[in-house]
């Protein structure tokens, strides 16, 4: 069997239900008929139904080198899925040794909040220890 790639061919690897070495990802080939080119998209978060939610994020120091992706997936949560979401509410939690509420408790997910919510995470260093 052969395959003929055409502009772009997209596949998915999916979740399979349980713990798995992979996270859900998606391949774009793109060809000009010479080269081919691979583009991974990768999801950090996936969907979260859940009404209530706090987003726990590992800020220690041995997370430097993913924490801006993990930034990246932060905001992306925040803008795609809890972003004019009446009655939902959430948080985030960073852990860098000490504990860094973005508020005290759960708050509505309003556009204000959203807003300072993605402030908070851009302001995340890492540094501690994570236990």
């Amino acid at each position: 069997a052969s395959m003929c790639l055409l502009e772009p061919y997209v596949f998915s690897i999916k979740e399979l239900g349980k713990a798995s070495e992979y996270m859900p990802q998606e391949f774009t080939f793109l060809t000009d008929r010479r080269h081919i080119t691979v583009v991974v998209a990768r999801t950090v978060l996936g969907p979260i139904p859940e009404r209530n939610v706090v987003l726990a994020v590992d800020a220690s120091g041995s997370m430097g080198a993913y924490l801006a992706d993990v930034k990246a997936a932060l905001n992306l949560a925040l803008v795609q899925q809890l972003h004019r979401s009446p009655g939902r509410t959430f948080n985030i939690v960073a852990c860098t040794g000490n504990q860094m509420d973005f508020h005290p408790g759960l708050v509505e997910s309003t556009p204000q909040t959203i807003e300072n919510a993605m402030r908070f995470c851009e302001a995340i260093e890492p540094g501690g220890a994570s236990n």
